[in-house]
């Protein structure tokens, strides 16, 4: 580093560096990825879908991660609940398979993630049997 001052001139020149020193018992780590513990779901045409996504930090550094959707059927919608947890909510109005995949990611290092695909099925209430009826007995 050069520096160039003119005849005369004071000038007063400090330089810091600081220096941070780990004491020698503590080791490096990487980073683990956040689990989400989900599975694949299977509701009725017309029925609301409900899935809680609750990411456990897989450092368990007290940290709470981040999840999202990267994928999920027309209609879905994520919601944060505001407790470090999201729901996953989904009508389905035709009988249906599909995939919907979710990310959670690391509080501290978003690059350091885990993703889940889970298949989400629809089908229709079986009719019931020509006859029956739960109202009424016969005797």
């Amino acid at each position: 580093m050069r520096f160039y001052l003119s005849a005369g001139a004071r000038c007063l020149l400090l330089i810091l560096v600081s220096v941070v020193l780990a004491p020698s018992n503590i080791q490096a780590s990487a980073s683990s990825p956040p689990d989400l513990d989900i599975s694949n779901k299977h509701v009725m045409v017309g029925n609301l879908m409900t899935i809680r996504l609750q990411p456990t930090d897989g450092d368990n550094d007290g940290t709470v991660p981040g999840v999202y959707m990267d994928k999920g059927p027309e209609g879905s919608v994520v919601l944060d609940n505001l407790d470090g947890t999201r729901s996953f909510f989904w009508t389905p109005t035709a009988p249906t398979r599909t995939t919907a995949t979710f990310t959670a990611t690391d509080a501290r290092n978003p690059r350091i993630r885990s993703t889940v695909s889970i298949v989400l099925s629809a089908a229709l209430a079986e009719a019931e049997p020509a006859g029956s009826s739960p109202d009424v007995l016969t005797v």
